[in-house]
């Protein structure tokens, strides 16, 4: 399911950019820039297989040295506030790294630089659906 979501997300880049269009301001995949960003957001989260066996490993076992350290309530709560805490801070420097660098490349390097990367994703959803099956 999510190699199948991968294979169809890098084909439908790669359509749009070849029909152009695709730009700089609003390259959201048909979704409009308002909700774009959350719900992309959103999607992906929920098809990432490895969303929830972080949780189960990693997280459970933060969560679980900060209740030691700090008890329950306390521990939950410090533990919540930094994870998002750094979740913000990651997100809103890459989102202006990403940004500045959209900003800095031409439109022809962008488009060159979109359908390669596209490329190589629907090659690896691909490559994962034939290794499966």
């Amino acid at each position: 399911m999510v190699c199948a979501a991968i294979v169809v997300f890098a084909f439908t880049q790669i359509i749009r950019i070849t029909k152009g269009r695709v730009n700089k301001q609003n390259a959201y995949v048909g979704i409009s820039a308002k909700k774009g960003p959350i719900l992309l957001g959103v999607i992906f989260s929920a098809l990432n297989p490895f969303f929830l066996i972080w949780w189960f490993t990693i997280g459970l076992k933060l969560i679980s040295d900060s209740i030691q350290f700090f008890g329950f309530v306390t521990g939950i709560l410090f533990l919540f506030s930094f994870h998002i805490w750094i979740d913000y801070a990651w997100l809103i420097i890459t989102s202006y790294l990403i940004y500045r660098g959209v900003s800095i490349l031409k439109t022809k390097f962008y488009s060159a630089l979109l359908i390669s990367t596209s490329a190589i994703l629907a090659f690896y959803g691909v490559y994962i659906i034939l290794t499966i099956f």
